[in-house]
């Protein structure tokens, strides 16, 4: 098992692997360093929960709302393009975002709300497209391997992350002589993730393939190719909407909850995040093996309904040894789950559709996660911390048993695509 997984590695393409770098660099900075030290920072600004979930979810909006145009233009300009124009755009974003101090007070949460959506409407553009590119650079034989590398390396990179941004707050404010409750250590370690997308933005620009995969796209689109499967694709946007919101509300309410709900420190937050990230990895590359014993469908559903189990402990277990258990298990399964569904979807339709059905499932994490985040503000001041997990529980279960409801038995609409 093992000799067969490192020889479908030996496989890869170079720009696969130059690819998986700038996952990493993403890894790191923004599910490493951003997910622990933005919103910390928010509320040493003086923000509150609402305010920490609007701009969250306001940015998820906007990724949501450009998705499927991301995917139309990839497919009309080629993956690669797309990739690097949102690569760049995204650096510039988050460059720009711990520069909010330098703008008037009047003016500062604003700055927040439109360079955060600068950086979620520049991320379809890479994200969306990274999926039918990477489908394009590899073969049938070690596509979920790529896809599960993909994941792992996201997630090792995000393990880092989390680890220096837990650690780098207080390194900064002893170098400085100030207090953690001071918002300078916090939008330094955010510097640190902008210095990252620009590495990440040097090494996409190394690659050469993938700009011709519109003109594969065109020589496939005949015939019933130009009829659009709708069912499938809207099945699968609605499935993401429900489980994304059990991946978003832990992902960014789980360090507020537990700085100001079980007043942990931020070296605990920050080993949490890094060790759900390790999970995360340990998942996805393991992805591949699962999918072998049980087949995507049971992995995607029976995963998405563990992630929502997970997030149990936040609810009913007041304790921060309970709820970073939850946390980590939730967004471990995530990451389980995400690695499959992307490839599930791609293998779902032929090429001349990936592009929309790429962009579809990213729409549907961005209404999910926005779904949550601006609404958890709202039932934190109400009901408590408890009561946003319950709900993104409830969801999450939903989107679960929809999928393994809907995928129990082969489709018509499935059985009819032609083989690719």
């Amino acid at each position: 098992m093992i000799a067969n997984y490192v020889q479908r590695l030996r496989q890869l393409d170079r720009d696969v692997w130059l690819y998986l770098f700038v996952w990493a660099t993403i890894g790191f900075a923004y599910s490493g360093v951003y997910l622990v030290l933005f919103n910390l920072y928010l509320v040493r600004l003086g923000y509150g929960h609402e305010f920490v979930g609007v701009v969250n979810g306001v940015g998820l909006v906007a990724m949501a709302l450009f998705s499927v145009p991301a995917g139309t233009l990839g497919r009309r300009w080629g993956t690669r393009r797309m990739m690097i124009a949102g690569m760049a755009l995204m650096t510039i974003g988050f460059v720009a975002v711990p520069l909010a101090e330098l703008v008037p007070l009047s003016l500062r949460s604003a700055w927040f709300v439109m360079m955060w959506c600068l950086v979620s409407f520049s991320a379809p553009l890479f994200t969306v497209n990274s999926a039918p590119f990477l489908m394009a650079v590899t073969g049938p034989e070690e596509r979920d391997y790529a896809f599960s590398l993909q994941g792992a390396v996201f997630a090792f990179a995000g393990f880092g992350g989390g680890l220096v941004a837990g650690l780098l707050p207080g390194f900064i404010a002893r170098a400085l002589t100030l207090s953690l409750d001071k918002p300078a250590p916090f939008r330094y370690g955010l510097f640190l993730a902008g210095a990252a997308y620009i590495v990440g933005f040097l090494v996409l620009l190394a690659t050469r393939k993938g700009d011709g995969v519109q003109e594969r796209v065109k020589g496939v689109a005949s015939g019933a190719d130009r009829t659009i499967p709708l069912a499938l694709i809207s099945i699968m946007a609605i499935v993401m909407v429900l489980r994304a919101t059990g991946e978003w509300a832990p992902n960014v309410y789980f360090n507020v909850y537990m700085d100001i709900g079980l007043d942990a420190s931020t070296v605990l937050i920050g080993s949490f995040v890094a060790v759900a990230r390790l999970g995360s990895g340990v998942a996805a590359l393991v992805m591949p093996v699962l999918v072998g014993l049980w087949g995507k469908e049971r992995v995607i559903g029976w995963g998405t309904i563990g992630g929502a189990v997970c997030l149990l402990p936040m609810v009913f277990v007041p304790q921060w040894g309970a709820a970073g258990i939850g946390f980590v298990g939730a967004i471990a399964l995530s990451a389980l789950v995400v690695t499959a569904y992307y490839v599930y979807g791609q293998e779902l339709v032929t090429p001349n559709w990936q592009a929309v059905m790429s962009g579809a499932i990213w729409m549907g994490g961005g209404v999910g996660g926005a779904l949550i985040l601006i609404a958890g503000g709202r039932i934190i001041t109400a009901y408590g911390f408890s009561s946003l997990f319950l709900t993104a529980a409830v969801l999450t279960t939903l989107g679960g048993v929809l999928f393994l409801s809907y995928f129990r038995m082969p489709r018509r609409e499935i059985a009819q695509l032609p083989s690719h």
